[in-house]
């Protein structure tokens, strides 16, 4: 954690700003259904390792757009950057999340958990918190992945620990305790700057866009990409914020 809490992993405190639309196209095209159907219409959210800020900025907007009323929305991070970051209707707190009382009708992960040691404990205790949990998480354990040995390389940046495919991702969030009610392949961070940086990705994407779209479980195999999942958190009733 020493990197994070330093804030040497946000040196740059924009750091995965330019993905933070596309991640947030991608939670707003799982929840906005789920919260419709179930009459949803107002919410408060933590984004928990908020980052650049970024995300939360992006689906707050989103939502507000959708016609879901945000009555408050915070993001955390242990990195002493966050503590800079501001936004109209956004609170940015520099601490641990799991050190306070905080609590949320909806919290926000995108790309944290892989970068914890113990990711079944830290995802059941930020469960406990909420009433919902959504995830968009990296699809490591993916053919490209696994050939090229790229697993050292990305322990050390950008500090992923453990390496997931769909089943794997599903049975984590099983094994800490919470219930999926629903998930998808995320579809708009194929989009994202960062998968189009190198004259390589810029090659084959055309051929990477098509078979995401024929077959996205098979791409999931082969090239990774993403997963978007919303959990049922375990805030107890009483407990609702």
């Amino acid at each position: 954690m020493s990197m994070y809490q330093q804030g040497t992993y946000f040196t740059d405190p924009r750091r995965h700003a330019e993905d933070g639309r596309f991640k947030a196209l991608d939670i707003g095209a799982l929840v906005l259904p789920f919260l419709r159907q179930n009459g949803l219409s107002e919410l408060s959210l933590i984004d928990v390792g908020c980052g650049s800020g970024t995300f939360i900025i992006e689906l707050c907007g989103l939502l507000a757009k959708a016609g879901v009323r945000v009555s408050s929305a915070k993001g955390y991070d242990i990195s002493p950057h966050v503590a800079q970051l501001r936004a109209d209707n956004i609170v940015f707190v520099h601490q641990d999340f799991l050190l306070t009382h905080d609590r949320a009708d909806l919290i926000l992960m995108t790309d944290v958990f892989e970068h914890v040691t113990d990711p079944l404990a830290f995802i059941g205790k930020v469960g406990q918190r909420c009433r919902y949990l959504a995830f968009h998480i990296p699809l490591e354990d993916c053919l490209v992945v696994n050939l090229r040995g790229l697993q050292t390389a990305k322990i050390v940046n950008p500090g992923h620990l453990i390496f997931l495919n769909l089943n794997t991702a599903l049975n984590l969030i099983a094994l800490a305790g919470l219930q999926t009610l629903t998930f998808a392949f995320a579809e708009h961070s194929r989009l994202a700057p960062s998968n189009q940086k190198t004259w390589l990705q810029r090659l084959a994407f055309p051929f990477k866009w098509v078979l995401a779209k024929l077959n996205p479980y098979l791409y999931s195999k082969i090239f990774g990409g993403s997963l978007v999942l919303l959990a049922k958190g375990n805030l107890v009733e009483n407990d609702r914020p």
